[in-house]
């Protein structure tokens, strides 16, 4: 095997240029071995092994699992040195390079045999599910190695039988594999680098780990094994820690946004259902004091107790119409006693609002009976008006008619019978105009040949 890794390095590493460090070449020799399928097998009814070669054209690779459960050991060091956060942004950091990096490279080794390779893990399916699931289901850095790495996993595998391979520990495969041993005495190599740069390298090695990043918005918390939590927190940028002996705390100083709901009983007895929407931070000063009592989850434990204690202290001082005419007032409220009781945590609030009030459901039926009934009486009121209006215009109806037949009298004992000629004319005309506009109408006079309506002609 070692001849063979001698003899086909140079194919291997034209494979995976532009890769050139030694654990890329360590990588894709096993892999490239691994991938052509020849070796030897032992068949159940003998002990003896017979060369083999596997016939095939598909392999399934397990890319992508590390990167996605916190299966490195590196992961383990960004815990203790920036917590939960910094395993966060290192999954990430590690998942992005995939494409650029690990995929390219194992891709031209595999397919060097003709072979193709499949990526279960990283199917958009699995990696949204996974991606989208909280860090602490993924890992477990406080537990042993070969427990707390990739911990969903390990639980995946033994649920369907796999009881043994739950439990063991992660071997890398450059380094299960041996393959940078089969180089003899030919010089280690990173990159273009040989062996006689390794103080140098572990050199950087040390400044790597006692240094720190402090990311925008964030403030570190530092704790020291012998002195305990340092009393001011470091602000943002790049810091060093002595290595074991100091660790960093990250905290996350910036708004954010959680809704407190709640129900409760007014002053009038009536049940109320509200929600509070909150926007608070730590108070960056006290953040080691805030570690010391709360820990990280410090808004968790504080926020939702004393959110819900306030709202039902202040709800209860107003009954059921004093919280929707005077909503103004009962925020303002809401928002200073909670400001004091928050500040006695040393946590800050920016906001607080009324986002959702609603009533009890015996409260909302009276309010829309009452309504039916304000209805009902405008609507008696309306009919009430009505008659009145109607009433006084039959009387008005009725004096007209009256000063009306007052004049007729009048008129008749002063003219006599020539007021009533007129009128039988005036009718006359009428009835004439009414015929003669309508051609379907013809009008024979009697033998008098008069058109008048019983008017004399004399």
């Amino acid at each position: 095997m070692r001849q063979d890794s001698r003899a086909m390095r140079p194919v291997v590493e034209a494979t995976m240029y532009p890769s050139r460090t030694v654990m890329d070449l360590s990588l894709a020799l096993a892999l490239y071995f691994a991938s052509r399928g020849m070796g030897r097998v032992c068949d159940a009814s003998s002990s003896e092994y017979r060369p083999y070669t596997s016939p095939a054209k598909v392999l399934l690779s397990g890319l992508g699992s590390d990167e996605l459960l916190g299966g490195y050991g590196r992961h383990r060091s960004v815990f203790t040195t920036r917590g939960w956060q910094g395993v966060i942004d290192e999954l990430q950091l590690e998942l992005d390079r995939i494409p650029t990096r690990n995929l390219g490279r194992d891709d031209r080794i595999i397919s060097s045999h003709g072979k193709e390779t499949r990526h279960p893990f990283l199917s958009l399916s699995v990696v949204s599910f996974l991606a989208g699931l909280p860090v602490h289901l993924k890992l477990d850095p406080r537990l042993e190695v070969g427990m707390g790495d990739k911990t969903l996993l390990r639980l995946a595998a033994s649920k369907v039988g796999l009881v043994e391979a739950s439990i063991r520990k992660k071997r890398a495969m450059q380094f299960g594999s041996h393959s940078a041993r089969m180089e003899g005495g030919e010089a280690d190599r990173r990159g273009d680098l040989t062996i006689s740069h390794l103080p140098l390298g572990i050199a950087f090695a040390a400044v790597q780990t006692s240094i720190y990043d402090v990311p925008g918005g964030f403030r570190a918390v530092m704790f020291d094994r012998f002195s305990g939590v340092k009393d001011k927190a470091t602000g943002e940028g790049t810091h060093f820690l002595i290595p074991w002996l100091q660790r960093a705390i990250l905290y996350d100083c910036r708004i954010k946004p959680r809704n407190i709901s709640t129900t409760t009983g007014s002053k009038d007895l009536q049940m109320v259902s509200i929600t509070l929407r909150v926007l608070s931070r730590p108070d960056t000063d006290d953040l080691p004091k805030i570690y010391q009592s709360l820990g990280l989850d410090y808004d968790e434990r504080v926020l939702p107790s004393i959110g819900n204690e306030v709202l039902k202290a202040i709800v209860a001082q107003f009954d059921a119409a004093e919280l929707i005419t005077q909503r103004e007032v009962v925020s303002s409220r809401i928002r200073a006693d909670l400001l004091q009781r928050a500040g006695e945590f040393n946590i800050k609030l920016e906001d607080v609002s009324i986002t959702h009030l609603t009533f009890g459901k015996e409260f909302t039926q009276a309010v829309e009976a009452k309504q039916i009934a304000q209805q009902d009486a405008e609507r008696a009121k309306f009919i009430v008006e009505k008659a009145e209006q109607e009433r006084q215009a039959a009387v008005i109806r009725a004096e007209g008619e009256a000063e009306a037949a007052a004049t007729v009298s009048k008129a008749l004992e002063k003219a006599g019978d020539a007021f009533l000629a007129l009128r039988k004319i005036e009718a006359s005309k009428a009835i004439v105009q009414s015929l003669a506009g309508n051609g379907n109408v013809s009008y024979i006079p009697s033998s008098g040949g008069n058109v008048l309506l019983n008017v004399p002609t004399k």
